[in-house]
Order: structure tokens, then sequence, then C-alpha cells
């Protein structure tokens, strides 16, 4: 997903107690959480924000939307989006 919008995924984590990757895109580098859980839940965020100030890096958090084949992306300083 992130490729196909011009993301460069640099690095693949295990997820387990740090971000599940690291993506770049116009010089800008995120540290990437991904959800594939029935409920988008406000701690999923906070985990975001808090693996990545650990990495003094932007958070972004994509989400699955369940019973979808639709993704809810939010990151910081941007609006949300839903990815197909």
């Amino acid at each position: 997903m992130l490729e196909a919008r011009g993301y460069t995924v640099d690095s693949i984590t295990s997820g387990i107690k740090s971000e599940d990757l690291i993506a770049s895109k116009d010089g800008v580098i995120w540290s990437v959480e991904v959800k594939k859980t029935r409920n988008i839940e406000s701690k999923h965020k906070a985990q975001a924000i808090r693996q990545a100030q650990k990495r003094k890096l932007p958070w972004m958090l994509i989400n699955h939307i369940y019973g979808t084949s639709n993704w809810l992306m939010q990151a910081r300083m941007q609006e949300p989006e839903i990815w197909k």
C-alpha cells in the first residue's frame, strides 16, 4: 500500500516492541504502525505516537477497516484518508 502511494519501505521490524516498519517519502521518514484488528481503538494511535517519539520520527497509523478491503490511514499533521 505504501509503495503504491510513492513511499519507500526502508526497513521492516518485528512490530512487537516497536513500529511495524519505517517508510519514507519526499525526504520524510515515518514510523509506521499497522493494525488489522476488529476495532479501531484510540490506544492504537497512542501506541503509534509513543513508538515514533522514541525514534524522533513523525507517526503514521494504518488500521484495517473490518469487513472491507479498505484501510484508514492517520498520520501526524495530515487529514485521515481511506486507502483502498
